[in-house]
């Protein structure tokens, strides 16, 4: 059995500018975002991790270093937890997205399985396959060792519907919080959740 710590990166500014589509733009954490790092950082301190793995992305490298430092633990990265590609809408408010091709938008809502996002960028599933191959990978890396994986806000919503065996398109049912913490544990390829998107560090 293996334990994942699964958290969202810290806040970006396009997160904050009407939760802008980052999609793979390489967006840099806030001052904001950096204090989430360094408080989820501090949160995990008290847990044991044996490993400590994010998105090549800087939000999310720079939130798993904070959560990697007080073990001495280096990060590593996986192109596999890269964001959604959301192709034409990227960089993107969903306001904007309404007025250019609200049509398409919702179809894509709709069925994301079969729809491609922002008509050049990925499906639903394809995120799901690439998560889920990724962290099956990091389960036989690490038997009965504890693992934090930082990473993003669909990719992360995606992978939690589709490891509950639920529709794709209610992934955006969910929301996960900068920095929020999730919890499941992956034991003969069988995933048990134990908690989703807690923020109880941010509370201080």
């Amino acid at each position: 059995m293996t334990r994942f710590y699964l958290l969202r990166h810290g806040e970006t500014a396009w997160n904050r500018d009407g939760d802008r589509y980052c999609g793979r733009s390489d967006i840099s954490l806030t001052d904001q975002g950096i204090r989430q790092a360094e408080q989820v950082g501090h949160y995990l301190s008290h847990y044991e991790l044996d490993a400590v793995y994010a998105s090549p992305l800087s939000r999310a490298r720079q939130t798993a270093e904070a959560v990697a430092l007080p073990h001495g633990l280096k990060v590593s990265t996986d192109h596999r937890l890269v964001e959604m590609d959301f192709g034409n809408w990227e960089g993107l408010t969903k306001p904007q997205i309404h007025e250019l091709e609200g049509d398409d938008w919702y179809n894509w809502t709709q069925n994301p399985v079969d729809i491609p996002a922002g008509h050049t960028g990925e499906t639903a599933d394809q995120v799901y396959n690439r998560v889920k191959e990724c962290l099956k990978e990091l389960s036989k890396r690490h038997p009965n060792q504890t693992v934090a994986v930082v990473a993003h806000n669909t990719v992360n919503r995606i992978w939690t519907v589709g490891s509950l065996r639920a529709p794709f398109a209610s992934y955006r049912y969910l929301r996960f919080h900068n920095t929020g913490i999730s919890v499941f544990e992956w034991e003969r390829d069988a995933v048990f959740w134990r908690q989703m998107n807690s923020t109880d560090h941010l509370r201080n």
